[in-house]
C-alpha cells in the first residue's frame, strides 16, 4: 500500500506541475493605451471608443473598440509599410484588432478606417502604450 501511495503522489505532483506550466505559457498580459492624433496629441474622440486594456501575448496585441459599425480596417505600421490588422467582431458588437508590435515603448503609427457618412476614410493615429 505504501508503494501505491508514492506512485499516486508522484503522479499528482506531475499533473499539477504540467497544469501550472501550461497555464503560465498561455497567460496573456494587458497594457493600457490611448490614441494620439497625427500630431502626437491625445485624441479624446478616438480614445473614447477604447474598451479596456490591450491584451498582449508575446509580440502580439489585441485592442477592442466600441461599436464595430463605426470602424473598418486598422492598418498598422511595420516601420516601412502598413499591414492590415486581423479584425473580428465580438458578441457585443465591438471590434477587436490583433496585430504585431515590435516595441511597446514607442508610439505605433496606425490608420483606422472610420465610417462617418461623407467623411468616411482612414484616420492617421498613433497608439501610445501607457
Amino acid at each position: 500500500m505504501n508503494l501505491n501511495v508514492k506512485k499516486t503522489m508522484t503522479m499528482f505532483v506531475s499533473v499539477m506541475f504540467l497544469s501550472i506550466a501550461f497555464g503560465i505559457s498561455t497567460f496573456a498580459a494587458t497594457a493600457d493605451y490611448q490614441f494620439l492624433d497625427s500630431n502626437g496629441n491625445y485624441s479624446s474622440h478616438a480614445s473614447s471608443y477604447i474598451i479596456g486594456d490591450a491584451t498582449i501575448d508575446g509580440d502580439s496585441a489585441t485592442i477592442t473598440l466600441e461599436n464595430a459599425n463605426y470602424f473598418g480596417d486598422l492598418l498598422v505600421s511595420d516601420g516601412s509599410n502598413y499591414v492590415v490588422a486581423d479584425r473580428t467582431v465580438d458578441t457585443n458588437g465591438n471590434v477587436q484588432f490583433t496585430f504585431d508590435v515590435d516595441d511597446f515603448t514607442e508610439n505605433l503609427a496606425v490608420q483606422l478606417y472610420v465610417t462617418a457618412g461623407p467623411h468616411s476614410g482612414f484616420m492617421p493615429l498613433y497608439i501610445e502604450w501607457l
